[in-house]
């Protein structure tokens, strides 16, 4: 049986082999695609940067033929000769000299020139670098035998463009790149020189050849699809038109037994770069990696392999000895081998193991809750100190939190099922919000339970905090589970002895359950002084109302920002009395919005929007910021009639209070708690009198009615509302014509 067994490992041990062989085979396959993949991009990465660099060099080529070609052309000396016959004078002929020794000059100052010619059009000769001669001279030392005749390289000549650029075949010597220049004489005539610049193609491709960063890829330069500039080829290629066309459409194609891969690079002068690399480059460095990284897995599972197996062949005896820790051997137990045998008796030490550990867990649990309920619901003499030293309290200080769950709508209440499920969820969520900082533990009560909050601070800043998680966890519970929770918190103490004075203190705060129902979350810091008030006064909401009526939410924003700020931080109100204040500005807008006649679009929002419980600052202003901006959106209907109605408003302010000398504008905006500017624009606008207008004329009118009795005219003054009598006259007179003692004399009369 023993040898058995050991047949049967030593044939696993192949198996095994050979299956790591296969993952090695199909990862070795995966890497030789993966890297073809890289190392294609890498190539063309590479011969994009080159064929940039091609770009700059050829430039640099075209840039010097161009300038050449142009400072001749500008030479006064050409100017003078340029549409002259062959007739010549001693003169013109000193000038040919000149020109003659300028272009040596051009080529001399240039190595990328190889030649230069001015073309006279009107004339039989042409001037180069190696002298003045006739044209068919010039053209058989240069052009014939290479398959153009005379008239056609004339009118290819001639029939050029400025800085065009042309491609000529030489007598057995490289092509040239010819750059050609003109210039134009008077009127709509032609010159009659056309400058001819040539650069070798063999120089070029000297440069492609030097930028090749490998010696199968082919550089191209290329004048539309009809002409190669110039090429540095690694692969033979026999270039045509058809091959042309074929490479500047870019992407991979096949020449011959060859698979090319095509980068194109197109300029704006109508020169082309090309770089074709072989496919078999990529190709051949990707098997390279696929070998190396084969042959390593290779050596590594065969390294691997053998060491193991002669590891558990070593170590197959000390295995035997591990079986007699868990008893003899019996044949007839059921098992194949020695091996199945001890598998099966480890598999029953593990479930054994696992039964005891929960037995532990569940037994520690229960021991852990009774020393909770016992150091929180008894006072500190009431308990002996050994009992404490099996818990552990390793921050300074504690806080309850009373949990009491209710019954939600059409769902009965198992305290039971329900209690052990909301603690469950309840404390891994709080856990998770406060675990890092705070340690958390929960102890089970009577008819509820409570959680011990265990910190190394007692800052007032905590709240906010603790009161935020609280908050998420209770929203959680009541939209994923239906539950309906609220929570009593107690005030922190000191040490392990102050549990108990805290969870006190959270019965103080349940007993306000009924009291204070507006809210979930009740704090004994918030009951224990029921006289704490925030500031709101009845002449901020009036001025907050007069604003809305006018649609001004600005001014209004700033009040509300003000109000907060006065309350958070110079009061530091209470999160409960941060409620009730939220409440109160809530109902003073619905109460502006409902004078105007519609709240339905305002009452929508706040039931979408639990504006009133997210009591941080930040977020009560945004949320003020955005119901006005609603209730903005919305005024745009009845912001004419609330006009109307405050302009009224304004009139029987004015009416009631004209006697009054210090009546003035600024002392009416204050009153409507808006700035004179606006409140005079907004009279105006309605009325079509400003507002000065309008209560001079209540004062006026008003004297006029007085003027009719015998009463002086200091005293007509004191009941109209101005202040001396110089006042009276200049006002009754530009708006009556007469002057107060003229209209008394009209009454008399």
């Amino acid at each position: 049986m023993r040898k058995f067994g050991k047949n049967l490992i030593f044939i696993k041990w192949i198996i095994s082999y050979l299956c790591m062989l296969i993952i090695v085979l199909f990862a070795s396959i995966g890497i030789y695609f993966y890297s073809y993949k890289i190392i294609s991009e890498q190539q063309k990465d590479i011969n994009r940067k080159i064929l940039e660099k091609v770009e700059t060099e050829v430039n640099r080529y075209f840039v010097a033929a161009r300038n050449a070609a142009v400072s001749i052309m500008l030479d006064e000396d050409l100017e003078k000769i340029g549409n002259k016959s062959t007739d010549l004078s001693i003169e013109d002929r000193e000038i040919i000299y000149r020109l003659y020794r300028n272009i040596q000059n051009r080529l001399s100052s240039a190595d990328e020139l190889e030649h230069i010619f001015i073309w006279f059009s009107n004339g039989t000769t042409v001037l180069s670098d190696i002298g003045h001669m006739d044209k068919e001279l010039f053209y058989s030392l240069y052009f014939r035998d290479e398959g153009i005749r005379f008239s056609e390289l004339e009118q290819k000549i001639t029939s050029y463009a400025n800085s065009d650029l042309i491609f000529l075949n030489r007598n057995n010597k490289d092509g040239e790149i010819v750059c050609l220049a003109g210039k134009h004489g008077r009127g709509n005539d032609k010159s009659g020189a056309v400058i001819a610049v040539s650069i070798s193609t063999k120089k070029l491709t000297e440069q492609l050849n030097l930028l090749k960063w490998n010696d199968k890829v082919d550089l191209i330069v290329a004048l539309g699809n009809h002409a190669i500039l110039s090429a540095a080829s690694g692969n033979k290629v026999e270039w045509n038109e058809g091959m042309i066309a074929t490479a500047l459409n870019g992407g991979d194609f096949k020449y011959g037994n060859i698979r090319l891969h095509s980068e194109v690079l197109d300029s704006d002068n109508g020169v082309s770069y090309v770089s074709l690399t072989p496919a078999s480059l990529a190709a051949g460095e990707a098997g390279k990696i696929q070998l190396l990284t084969s042959m390593i897995l290779l050596v590594s599972l065969t390294i691997g392999s053998i060491a193991a197996f002669f590891f558990a062949k070593s170590h197959y005896s000390p295995l035997i000895r591990l079986m007699h820790l868990f008893g003899e051997y019996n044949h007839g137990s059921g098992a194949r081998d020695e091996f199945d045998w001890l598998t099966i008796k480890a598999n029953q030490f593990i479930e054994e193991y696992r039964e005891v550990k929960d037995r532990y867990v569940k037994t520690k649990e229960r021991l852990q809750n009774q020393f909770l309920f016992r150091i929180v619901t008894l006072p500190y003499n009431r308990m002996k100190p050994e009992e404490f030293e099996h818990l552990l309290f390793p921050k300074k200080y504690n806080l309850i939190a009373l949990i009491q769950m209710t019954e939600s709508e059409g769902q009965e209440f198992d305290w039971n099922m329900d209690s052990n499920l909301c603690r469950f969820i309840l404390n891994n969520i709080i856990e998770e919000l406060m675990g890092e900082k705070y340690k958390i533990m929960v102890a089970d009560l009577t008819e509820c339970f409570c959680i011990i909050i265990n910190s190394d601070s007692k800052d007032a800043k905590l709240r906010d905090e603790i009161e935020e998680a609280f908050d998420s966890a209770l929203k959680f519970m009541s939209d994923k589970f239906g539950m309906k929770i609220k929570v009593f918190f107690g005030s922190w103490h000191t040490g392990i002895e102050g549990v108990h004075t805290s969870y006190l203190r959270s019965r103080e705060a349940f007993e306000y359950r009924d009291i204070i129902s507006s809210t979930d979350i009740i704090w004994y810091e918030d009951i224990k002084n029921r006289y704490m008030v925030y500031h709101y006064s009845p002449e901020s909401e009036q001025k907050i109302i007069n604003l809305i009526q006018i649609a001004d939410t600005d001014t209004v924003f700033e009040m509300i920002s003000d109000i907060i700020d006065i309350n958070y931080h110079k009061r530091e109100i209470k999160a409960s009395m941060k409620r009730c204040l939220i409440s109160d500005i809530l109902g003073t807008l619905i109460k502006a919005v409902q004078q105007a006649g519609n709240t339905e679009f305002l009452l929508n929002y706040l039931e979408e929007h639990d504006i009133q419980n997210n009591v941080k600052e930040k977020d009560v202003l945004e949320n003020f910021r955005n119901l006005l901006q609603i209730i903005k959106e919305n005024s745009t209907e009845f912001k004419k009639k609330n006009n109307l109605q405050f302009s009224t408003k304004v009139m029987n302010y004015v009416k009631d209070h004209f006697h009054n000398p210090d009546l003035n504008i600024s002392i009416t905006a204050l009153h409507f708690g808006i700035t004179p500017t606006y409140l005079s624009s907004l009279f105006k606008e309605q009325t079509g009198l400003s507002l000065l207008e309008y209560i001079n004329t209540m004062r006026v009118e008003h004297a006029k009615k007085i003027l009719e009795s015998d009463i002086s005219l200091n005293e007509v003054c004191e009941r109209s509302g101005f202040r001396n009598s110089g006042a009276l006259i200049r006002v009754f007179k530009k708006i009556t014509g007469l002057t107060p003692g003229q209209m008394r004399d009209h009454f008399e009369k």
